[in-house]
């Protein structure tokens, strides 16, 4: 079954407000909302969590990783600390984001098991966000007022669950009613370039200066439009007219 991981505003452990509003936070006011995972053995009727795990990706993991990022996203997620490699280059820490879907295969006592990739899985499958968000999750994070906003300059970044171990996480985490995303981020698209050659300038309009040049089969991430102009974030604006959406 499909449930929904809650956000911090939802929980209890939380007071029903960000990680970053509570006395005890000492790092910036807003940061990635990531959700553990845990190994555990199960004892009976109940599970004994083990602690959390770290895969190395391997390189067919990590071309599956790009394959699923635009490049902004890419070079945002592959730094140590940015949120999923967060003890060492290519160490993917086992967890995921709010807000996000999970398959749930089995719940024992008070703890669900989630379904992730087998780390040893051969070949690595080809899956993405939209085909399965419950293993494909993209990266939220959350503020001191329990927005949730994008990382960096409005990416959309993506990471897969991946263990080899079976996970557990607690089932009050889990919301299996409400699956669609309470606290949407917002409209966002994948555009390709179709014309020979376009400029992405810094306002929307052909009198704005120029910031750079998308060639064709370029792929560029919109988060907003107007009059005819896509907004890529950190990058500036595209007209319409010269891409698709993927």
């Amino acid at each position: 079954m499909l449930a929904r991981l809650k956000n911090d505003f939802e929980l209890a452990e939380f007071g029903f407000k960000s990680r970053t509003a509570q006395d005890w936070w000492g790092g910036l006011s807003s940061t990635p909302e990531t959700v553990q995972l845990m190994a555990g053995n199960v004892q009976g009727d109940r599970v004994r969590l083990t602690g959390k795990r770290v895969c190395t990706l391997n390189e067919e993991q990590r071309r599956a990783l790009k394959r699923i990022n635009l490049d902004p996203a890419y070079r945002y997620i592959i730094v140590p600390r940015a949120g999923w490699f967060n003890t060492g280059e290519w160490k993917a820490e086992s967890l995921g984001f709010g807000d996000n879907l999970v398959e749930v295969l089995r719940i024992v006592g008070r703890h669900a098991e989630i379904k992730t990739i087998d780390y040893y899985t051969n070949p690595f499958p080809g899956i993405d966000h939209h085909t399965n968000p419950e293993l494909v999750h993209r990266m939220t994070v959350v503020t001191r007022k329990g927005t949730l906003i994008r990382p960096g300059r409005g990416l959309d970044v993506y990471i897969f669950l991946i263990s080899k171990v079976p996970m557990w996480i607690p089932v009050s985490r889990l919301d299996f009613v409400n699956l669609k995303p309470i606290s949407p981020i917002g409209y966002s698209k994948i555009v390709v370039v179709h014309v020979p050659f376009t400029k992405i300038r810094q306002r929307p309009s052909e009198d704005s200066p120029l910031n750079y040049r998308a060639w064709i089969g370029s792929r560029w991430q919109i988060t907003d439009t107007h009059n005819g102009w896509g907004s890529i974030p950190g990058r500036g604006w595209i007209n319409l007219k010269d891409v698709r959406e993927v």
